[in-house]
């Protein structure tokens, strides 16, 4: 789906500020928020993967909690291969919802996520590494 579409299909505007993120202009609603989870959904659906995509908007934490109970409870198959965390930013904060998301994915995972240049991130990740053997990071 290509930005026209996807501002078309929930009504999105492009903000007046020119604020961009990777590839374009960030998109915001009539009121200025940002709309990247729409944008986000709109993609999924656009690639056809609905069927392996399940976006759950809560915290990272209960979130994950709630993937756990719902594969406890079978209802959902599997745990989730790949989990991308979008922390909290903050020290041991950040460490909380790495183990949270650790413990989550099915083996072999990948987890994976972004704002490394935030020091709690980088902290809390290098921490993480460490508790489980890894090499060291930068």
């Amino acid at each position: 789906v290509d930005r026209k579409g996807i501002r078309q299909m929930y009504g999105l505007h492009k903000r007046a500020t020119g604020a961009t993120v990777a590839d374009g202009l960030l998109l915001m609603d009539e009121f200025g928020h940002s709309r990247i989870y729409e944008t986000f959904l709109a993609n999924v659906r656009g690639a056809g993967h609905e069927d392996i995509v399940m976006p759950i908007r809560v915290s990272s934490i209960t979130g994950m909690r709630l993937l756990r109970k719902l594969y406890e409870q079978r209802r959902i198959q599997a745990l989730p291969q790949v989990i991308y965390l979008d922390s909290a930013h903050e020290p041991n904060e950040t460490l909380l919802e790495v183990r949270e998301a650790w413990s989550t994915l099915q083996a072999p995972g990948i987890l994976f996520g972004d704002d490394w240049s935030w020091p709690g991130v980088r902290q809390d990740v290098v921490a993480f590494a460490a508790e489980l053997g890894l090499e060291s990071l930068p």
